[in-house]
């Protein structure tokens, strides 16, 4: 079969596309990695000023890419940080118990996804509460896990439920809960902390962070069992089998989906080159069409549907989520405090972009299920044009002033 040369630049097309599917598949990988939890992210998630602050204090910190069947018998501290992209596999769970029984302390900094994802704790559970970030004071007396600690900085809304409290001691709470406890198992110990006393890139530096988690290392990790070790196994890092992986699992996740593009191409390339599709037909083509036709005819139709909120929410809910992406603030965030953040960023007055968000989710509100008079269904609809398109330009305003990657 010979290739014309409509078919080359099909081919050529094709491979940029695998191409470009590739690098972009990896960005977004990295990119996820850099909020993950892990001693091999910098980003504001990641966990490697931890790693490092206890390397350059004199412990012997390393990263664990293994299941916990294979926990070294003379480490001394084990390091988890939750969300878990890979949930512990049978047996690794009375593994690990067995290893902290028999002298070993575990770190467990749980999220919302539960405790453990799988460890199997029944004395702690986490609770969603009321966030209340800020310092709290801490009673440095009360265990040398807080030696020359004065306070801590906390925040979100989890806290643990201490449901064995004879046995296990609460480090750091308030009037809502527990933030860290600490509590013997057998020979070891187990320290469990919150995502909001975490001790991420972002949260190590501030008030005594730095100093409760150089504790628990000192506290644990001494005698002959000095190696402090980074899950990093359950992070995705590592073989998921004891003998290796295989060719398809080493090409990692971007090239495994170019693979599967290119195949998928080649198969429709071959069926197209091998179909006769009739004899060719001459279309007129118009001499100009406007840059503006789809536009227009996109305007026409949501108006001929009277469904102007459908592109003003995606304009409203594009701005909110790039404005808290620029101020480092979460999507889901009450709007009124999004303004008041960026309100702070910008210098601007809070104020007036509050009452845009007010006015903006009063207009995205499911309207009466009452059928009014055509006249009147009319003007209520034209009304509601005109509301959405003076705010969809407001938030264009906004977008401007904030400078924002992406305008609409």
């Amino acid at each position: 079969m010979r290739l014309g040369r409509e078919a080359w630049i099909l081919c050529v097309l094709i491979g940029f596309f695998v191409v470009a599917t590739a690098y972009l598949t990896q960005r977004g990988a990295q990119n996820q990695q850099r909020e993950q939890p892990t001693t091999y992210s910098v980003g504001r998630g990641g966990t490697r000023a931890l790693f490092e602050l206890l390397g350059r204090q004199g412990f012997q910190a390393e990263r664990f890419e293994r299941p916990y069947t294979r926990l070294p018998a003379n480490s001394g501290l084990l390091v988890m940080f939750e969300p878990l992209p890979r949930d512990l596999a049978e047996g690794e769970q009375n593994a690990l118990w067995k290893w902290v029984e028999n002298g070993g302390s575990f770190l467990l900094v749980v999220s919302k996804k539960g405790i453990g994802q799988g460890v199997g704790l029944e004395s702690v559970a986490a609770n969603s509460k009321v966030d209340r970030p800020g310092t709290i004071p801490v009673k440095s007396g009360i265990s040398p896990l807080l030696q020359d600690v004065g306070t801590v900085w906390v925040e979100g809304d989890l806290r643990l439920d201490n449901r064995d409290k004879k046995k296990q001691k609460s480090l750091v709470s308030d009037s809502q809960g527990d933030y860290a406890i600490a509590f013997p198992r057998g020979k070891g110990a187990v320290t469990i902390v919150t995502e909001g006393l975490t001790a991420s890139n972002a949260q190590l530096s501030r008030a005594d962070n730095a100093v409760l988690f150089v504790n628990i290392a000192r506290e644990y990790a001494k005698g002959g069992r000095k190696v402090i070790l980074f899950d990093e196994y359950h992070q995705g890092f590592g073989y998921e089998t004891a003998g290796g992986s295989s060719l398809w699992q080493a090409m990692g996740a971007p090239l495994r989906s170019a693979v599967w593009y290119l195949a998928a191409v080649c198969v429709i390339l071959i069926y197209s080159l091998n179909r006769r599709f009739g004899a060719p037909i001459d279309i007129a083509v118009p001499n100009m069409r406007p840059s503006t036709e789809y536009i227009a005819s996109m305007a026409g139709f949501y108006q001929r549907a009277q469904a102007a909120d459908i592109p003003f929410e995606v304009i409203y809910h594009a701005f909110i989520r790039d404005l808290a992406s620029r101020v480092d603030a979460s999507p889901d965030m009450p709007t009124e405090r999004l303004a008041e953040m960026a309100a702070r960023r910008y210098g601007w007055t809070a104020d007036p972009l509050k009452a845009l968000f007010a006015r903006a989710q009063a207009a995205l509100a499911p309207q009466s299920m009452s059928m009014p008079a055509p006249d009147t269904s009319r003007k209520a609809a034209r009304a509601r044009e005109i509301e959405v398109f003076h705010l969809a330009q407001q938030i264009q305003d906004y977008r401007r002033k904030a400078e924002l990657v992406r305008l609409i």
